[in-house]
């Protein structure tokens, strides 16, 4: 299978879900900031203010379920129709043996977990990744705006959450290759 066509068939997905996400998180963030503004009002006693606020947090809040939803739908269609491609790309291999394919089951495996596993990390993993540096970025300009080392402090706290992740990378890398030699070795074993 040629592995530069991953990434092109899953491609207008992933811009589908970077859009959907970023969206997503431009709403949290709006709706964050109007509701930090009624709190400030409320706690000093602007109660005009805390009124316009209050209907301005609420209008967002109902507006931004329209995006959200479109945004969705043409998630959702774009996910389906790129595993499709996918699919047929497969089945287009298989059947011109640049795949080797032993029996159903491994068929079955191919067209369903696999794809399943694939379409994930292209069209939900990658996605969120992208949108949520672009966060990250983009909170930190802003914290760093009102104070550098406030937002220098935010930022580094960030990356520290991050460490975990790929110190679990790393070790689920190792497992799952010490456990395909082990599963190697064994049937090397039982063929002998």
């Amino acid at each position: 299978m040629k592995k530069e066509y991953l990434p092109r068939c899953f491609l207008p997905s992933q811009k589908a879900g970077i859009v959907y996400e970023l969206v997503s998180y431009a709403f949290v963030l709006l709706c964050g900031y109007l509701l930090s503004n009624l709190l400030e009002c409320a706690m000093a006693s602007r109660w005009q203010q805390m009124y316009q606020t209050g209907v301005l947090t609420i209008v967002v809040l109902v507006v931004s379920i329209l995006p959200k939803y479109a945004l969705a739908v043409w998630r959702s269609h774009r996910k389906l129709t790129d595993t499709q491609n996918l699919r047929e790309f497969l089945y287009q291999c298989v059947l011109s043996r640049s795949i080797c394919v032993e029996d159903r089951g491994e068929m079955n495996v191919r067209m369903t977990s696999d794809i399943k596993t694939i379409a994930k990390y292209f069209q939900d993993t990658k996605p969120m990744a992208i949108s949520g540096t672009v966060t990250l970025i983009c909170s930190t300009i802003l914290i760093c705006l009102t104070d550098w080392r406030i937002g220098l402090i935010f930022f580094a706290l960030n990356l520290t959450q991050l460490i975990p992740i790929v110190v679990y990378e790393k070790w689920a890398r190792q497992i799952y290759n010490q456990t395909h030699s082990d599963e190697e070795a064994y049937c090397d074993w039982m063929l002998e």
